[in-house]
């Protein structure tokens, strides 16, 4: 088969929401679904000088595609080969099919998964780390949770994996032939949604599993992650040479040492800003 041919770059503009074409569902009428990327480049997500990775597709390195699935997936958790050899028939379907959004639902369907991230946790948990792994972004309201809940307990746990897989969203972002990956810009409709969704990535050497549920109150309070939070889990790198670090709360030694120092980003209430 034909495998469309991809770049890195994202487009910086936001897209329409895709839950409310999702299955319709019964919806709470205090607590309406409402769209999700409605609002062209606002805000800190839209900042160019924020990187986002070059993502994973089909045309890759099949061992390298397949490496790319589990670690998204399993939120960056070991997998030892015990647990991969449930997946051995999926992983040998792959080579020949190349459709890379069937692979990431037989992950997030398997024992290995639903024994990490949905018997031990909560359901708050679940569901969060659901958007994380199958969207690459945090739940942005109350809403979202209750409509994926609901989805759960009218329908069972498959179809609440197929809920987000065949969104719109997923379509949009990774169709059948990128992996899903944490989009840091061009998405998000306010600083604080950008905020949460980073506040969730952690640092690179960690790992989702055996952790308590995240945003939980600071959706439900409305509130804020802290600096910290966000702060560790910006990208290490910049973009095109503009010397801007934001992974750090204070500003890097520049490679020359005749430069001056480079920008760095500070807190303020909803997001975070860059100064000369």
């Amino acid at each position: 088969m034909t495998i469309p041919a991809f770049t890195a770059s994202l487009p910086l503009t936001a897209r329409p929401s895709s839950f409310a074409a999702c299955q319709p569902l019964t919806r709470p009428q205090s607590a309406p679904l409402t769209a999700r990327r409605t609002s062209p480049r606002m805000a800190f997500s839209s900042i160019e000088r924020v990187l986002t990775v070059d993502p994973v597709t089909a045309n890759d390195d099949t061992s390298l595609v397949i490496h790319a699935i589990y670690k998204q997936v399993l939120g960056n958790a070991y997998l030892m080969q015990s647990e991969r050899e449930e997946l051995t028939a999926t992983e040998s379907q792959f080579v020949f099919t190349k459709d890379v959004r069937q692979f990431v639902r037989a992950v997030a369907k398997s024992n290995t998964y639903r024994s990490r991230f949905f018997e031990p946790v909560s359901q708050y948990r679940f569901i969060e780390l659901a958007f994380k792994h199958l969207l690459g972004s945090a739940p942005v309201s109350k809403a979202e949770y209750a409509v994926a809940m609901a989805k759960y307990h009218q329908e069972g746990y498959d179809a609440c994996i197929d809920w987000f897989i065949d969104s719109a969203d997923y379509e949009t972002d990774f169709g059948d032939f990128i992996v899903p990956y944490g989009i840091y810009k061009g998405i998000y409709k306010t600083n604080e949604l950008f905020n949460r969704s980073v506040s969730m990535r952690y640092t690179p050497s960690s790992s989702d599993k055996g952790r308590s549920t995240l945003l939980q109150f600071c959706v439900l309070s409305g509130d804020s992650p802290s600096w910290l939070a966000i702060s560790k889990a910006l990208p290490p790198r910049t973009e095109g040479g503009t010397g801007y670090n934001i992974s750090s709360s204070s500003a890097s030694v520049p490679s020359n040492s005749n430069a001056p120092p480079r920008p760095v980003g500070v807190k303020i209430p909803g997001g975070v800003v860059f100064y000369d």
